[in-house]
């Protein structure tokens, strides 16, 4: 397995994502927001400055966290909208030679199995052509507020789908997020075996009658059970990125809405600190299971 950070689980500031990757000797990092803008904003200066600073550090950008179809998945104007950032996005993840591009399958509504079909033809006719000719894969996050959230969805979206560059980017923490519990290793990730391309790591603490229905903790601290599921990895023959996607601050209180739509200074404020010793647990964990 090969390791990341997401770019704001430390600072907006490169150099300081930088050294914090060098500092654990990654093997990448992950664009989500930078210098307080999403990937689609970032200007050709910015991006060659990205690229080329990873070159000298001997870093590849392993993955762009775009925030596409996190939007009304039954909305032309929204589909339209957001079809625009992906191609502006795909033509970064070409420059920046990233082999994913993280996306969603629309805000979750109540009828969200329903919309399964109807996501998987807003793939088909508007992301999945503008691949041809590329190597890059679409990496499905399962999201607790997106209409893929479980194990269970996000095999009936990929059927709904049908083949296509398309994986999942696993997190076992956002089905803590949904309002009845689920075991995130047991009762989820036998529906994705197989078809994962990324996996994110972050933990949280159910609380049942709160809203949210859990909270953000250290790896670790959880319910997320991310030590089990980076074994059932490994023993699956798992061989992609692991991104920490740390999201718990140990100062800081961040609000429910800017977990839901991270990005800029006002997410990334503590978040060093708290990465640092995230990224020494989930170190740990990844030496104990490869001895």
């Amino acid at each position: 397995m090969k390791t990341a950070v997401i770019t704001d689980e430390v600072s907006q500031d490169l150099d300081e994502v930088l050294t914090f990757a060098r500092d654990f000797k990654l093997d990448g990092i992950e664009l989500r927001s930078l210098w307080n803008k999403p990937p689609h904003q970032l200007t050709a200066e910015e991006s060659d400055t990205l690229r080329d600073k990873c070159k000298e550090a001997g870093l590849r950008i392993c993955g762009i966290a775009s925030p596409v179809f996190k939007c009304d998945i039954e909305s032309k104007e929204e589909i339209a909208q957001h079809t625009g950032i992906f191609e502006t996005t795909l033509a970064l993840a070409k420059k920046l030679e990233s082999p994913v591009i993280r996306v969603f399958t629309g805000w979750r509504k109540p009828n969200n199995r329903e919309l399964h079909p109807v996501a998987a033809a807003a793939f088909r006719d508007n992301l999945i052509p503008r691949l041809a000719g590329t190597d890059i894969i679409l990496g499905v996050e399962n999201e607790y507020s997106t209409n893929v959230a479980d194990g269970e969805e996000c095999a009936s979206f990929l059927d709904a789908l049908g083949e296509a560059p398309v994986r999942i980017v696993w997190d076992p923490c956002n089905i803590l997020y949904m309002p009845a519990f689920s075991d995130p290793l047991d009762g989820s990730y036998q529906h994705v075996r197989g078809k994962v391309g990324h996996y994110h790591v972050k933990d949280a603490r159910r609380r049942e009658g709160g809203d949210p229905p859990a909270e953000s903790v250290a790896l670790g601290d959880g319910a997320a059970r991310l030590k089990d599921t980076l074994k059932a990895l490994l023993d699956d023959g798992y061989d992609g990125w692991v991104s920490l996607e740390t999201h718990w601050r140990m100062q800081v209180k961040l609000t429910e809405d800017v977990t839901r739509s991270p990005m800029g200074a006002g997410f990334s404020a503590g978040a060093e600190p708290a990465s640092r010793e995230c990224m020494k647990r989930l170190q740990n964990w990844l030496a104990e299971l490869h001895a």
